[in-house]
């Protein structure tokens, strides 16, 4: 896809998945990578449109930077706990990531 983006001007591609379960499958890591789905996407310029919510690379990368933070925040630590628990927890949904991820600025989902 990303060939064919770049082989002509005015060619455009996204990633459409529509419904929001699962949807944190985007922080995980691929097979052939250590970086999160969620960032390669992002570096490659290929937003992301997410049970109707368009994300552009910028706005993904400030979601992995705000999940990122609250990871890492004493009140909510990832620590003990398996990261897809973690994210199952406080991220079941886009409703619940608004939310629980507003004070770490995320103020687009």
């Amino acid at each position: 896809m990303l060939d064919w983006r770049d082989a002509a001007p005015g060619r455009d591609i996204a990633i459409r998945i529509d419904t929001d379960q699962r949807w944190t499958d985007l922080f995980r890591t691929g097979r052939s990578s250590s970086r999160p789905v969620i960032l390669r996407l992002a570096d490659e310029n290929v937003p992301v449109v997410l049970s109707g919510h368009t994300l552009t690379p910028d706005q993904m990368r400030r979601l992995h930077q705000a999940t990122d933070a609250a990871s890492n925040d004493p009140a909510h630590p990832i620590a003990n706990m398996a990261p897809a628990d973690w994210f199952a927890q406080h991220l079941p949904s886009l409703d619940a990531a608004r939310e629980f991820l507003a004070p770490y600025g995320v103020d687009f989902l």
